[in-house]
């Protein structure tokens, strides 16, 4: 459980930068001879919609505090079609400045059908003792469209306003939601390692969900539930490809077999939705805390599929299913133990070594305390105002790398007025 994700680059770029304070403290000398590494980093969400009109907010950090003006330019790569637009790609760092911000825009073009990667690249600086630390990949994706309500459906929405006074279009079409997420200190390093606490401003698209009846009124977030999509997906990759114990080739070949076997790539398409959210209306609360199966039975090893009470998010991973198909068509991995070659099934890969998000992507119950840990856990829950026109979500959170206990999760949606459909 206490494996550490921070990877070796990160790891070597923090070195780089307490060098430069070192070096900036009292006497701040400018003299160092290390490179001024220039470092982006994403706030908050790294993806976004071709409608959405909130920018995306990239973070450029300096090893070192330069002793004069210097300047670097951006570029976006891949941006075909300009579906991006770069907000002041110029950056200008005063003598003494090592942080600053840029955002990046949708041009809310329309155009795309599949979802396409932009990558945020240094160009060119105007200190020769600069030098571009990494790149920072975008995802856009095509825009999500908002189901029409069949027949029976509007019936059920009357029937609610009838019985309940709910107006459940009001909960329904695109909202936007604003998601704070605050790391425990165990964790802090591990899942994170620029801040503790994280906001995501973002929109979510949500319906009645098909398993709603008359007596149970039902939605579904059908995009970005709970304004947690790039959060997850940012996760997976921590749990795996971006994981210390994942790219440890010459100690532990085998996830790197695994994902040469798969044929693992840049633009994998990570996708999140979430059913059945049951809305009582007597009490205005939302159950959305169910029983999912987090790792299935194992009959050549003897054990019992593991079933916790967590949220239960529908994952679409596009190289997990890959791994399945290719499993199921007996595909296999190879990789050198020591001086012996072995090749094994997808099949026998270990699980922790598979790419299933619902099993990397949860740890603990979230009904109870996992953890033993009253300080960092709360109790899930969910109500809405209809009045004030919010609805939020509390509950605590974990998965296979945390290593301090719950992370927490707070969200606020931001309800339509009453009597607006925007399913029409």
């Amino acid at each position: 459980m206490n494996i550490t994700a921070f990877s070796i680059k990160n790891i070597i770029f923090i070195l780089a930068v307490l060098t430069g304070v070192t070096a900036c403290s009292d006497v701040k000398d400018y003299s160092s001879h290390f490179h001024n590494y220039i470092q982006l980093s994403v706030q908050g969400n790294s993806a976004l919609n071709e409608d959405d009109t909130f920018p995306i907010k990239v973070n450029i950090l300096l090893a070192n505090t330069p002793q004069q003006d210097v300047s670097v330019l951006l570029e976006l790569n891949g941006n075909n079609n300009e579906v991006l637009r770069l907000e002041q790609p110029r950056i200008d760092f005063k003598a003494g400045e090592k942080t600053a911000q840029v955002e990046i825009y949708s041009n809310q073009k329309g155009i795309l059908n599949q979802q396409q990667v932009v990558t945020l690249k240094v160009k060119s600086y105007t200190d020769n003792n600069m030098e571009a630390w990494n790149e920072q990949d975008i995802i856009v994706k095509p825009n999500k469209e908002i189901p029409e309500l069949t027949e029976e459906q509007k019936l059920l929405l009357d029937g609610y306003k009838a019985k309940w006074g709910l107006d459940l279009s009001q909960f329904m079409g695109k909202l936007k939601c604003s998601t704070t997420i605050t790391f425990n200190s165990g964790d802090y390093g591990i899942l994170y390692d620029d801040k503790d606490v994280k906001t995501y401003e973002s929109n979510s698209i949500i319906t009645l969900s098909p398993k709603a009846t008359a007596e149970h009124p039902m939605i579904k977030i059908i995009s970005n539930p709970l304004g947690m999509n790039s959060f997850l997906w940012e996760m997976m990759r921590r749990c795996t490809v971006e994981n210390q114990i994942w790219n440890d080739n010459e100690n532990n070949p085998e996830p790197i077999a695994i994902l040469k076997a798969i044929n693992y790539n840049n633009n994998e398409v990570f996708e999140v939705s979430l059913d059945e959210l049951e809305i009582v209306p007597s009490e205005q609360i939302i159950k959305f805390i169910k029983p999912v199966m987090t790792s299935p039975a194992n009959e050549e090893f003897g054990t019992e599929a593991t079933w916790l009470n967590v949220i239960p998010f529908d994952y679409h991973f596009s190289a997990w299913e890959r791994f399945k198909e290719m499993a199921e068509a007996n595909v296999s991995y190879q990789f050198k133990e020591g001086d012996q070659e072995i090749e094994k099934s997808l099949k026998e890969a270990p699980e922790s070594y598979q790419l299933n998000p619902t099993y990397h992507l949860t740890y603990s119950p979230l009904d109870t305390d996992g953890w033993e840990d009253e300080t960092i856990y709360i109790n899930p829950s969910a109500s809405y105002d209809t009045k004030k026109g919010t609805l939020n979500f509390s509950f605590p959170w974990d998965c296979q790398i945390s290593s301090g206990g719950y992370t927490i999760i707070r969200v606020t949606y931001f309800l339509n007025p009453i009597s607006t459909n925007n399913q029409e």
